[in-house]
């Protein structure tokens, strides 16, 4: 069994796509095999105002290596849950990131240019990886509550996986 996986494994290129962000120095590849982030900085083309960042998450390697070079769903994004919002109107957004540092818990908002995305602005808080749903509707009942109470009671609030 192992010996078939890593002959799989061998006939595949995985270095190769990450090439560019390894000689770039976006992420470094240890003398242990692992693929650490050099930087933590924010990117120039970054639409987002983070409150906090969630410590149990490493999404920019999940996205930018996983995801976009290998078409891989991390094991860790199946457990993060978040809780949601579709913002139609600039002061709603303020009125959101305003509750946000408030409440001083992962999360941010802002500009979401995805294509598939309804709305001009999203905000998103980070439910605890290892909280699991139990903790995620806890939050998400929270956040329903504050958002609807002191920013806007029409302000879509949604509760979703990875």
């Amino acid at each position: 069994m192992h010996e078939e996986f890593f002959r799989a494994m061998s006939a595949a290129d995985i270095i190769g796509p990450i090439e560019p962000l390894l000689r770039n120095r976006t992420f470094l590849l240890g003398n242990d095999g692992i693929i650490r982030s050099r930087i933590r900085a924010r990117m120039v083309d970054n639409h987002w105002i983070n409150v906090r960042h969630a410590p149990d998450r490493l999404c920019g390697k999940w996205m930018r290596i996983y995801w976009d070079q290998y078409r891989l769903i991390s094991s860790n994004c199946m457990g993060c849950w978040k809780v949601s919002l579709g913002i139609t109107t600039l002061d709603q957004a303020l009125a959101v990131h305003k509750l946000q540092v408030k409440m001083n818990l992962p999360s941010k908002t802002g500009m979401d240019k995805r294509f598939y995305v309804r709305t001009p602005f999203s905000a998103h808080w980070y439910c605890p990886i290892k909280e699991g749903l139990e903790g995620a509707r806890k939050l998400y009942k929270d956040v329903k509550r504050r958002v609807h109470k002191e920013c806007d009671a029409n302000i879509k609030v949604i509760l979703k996986r990875g």
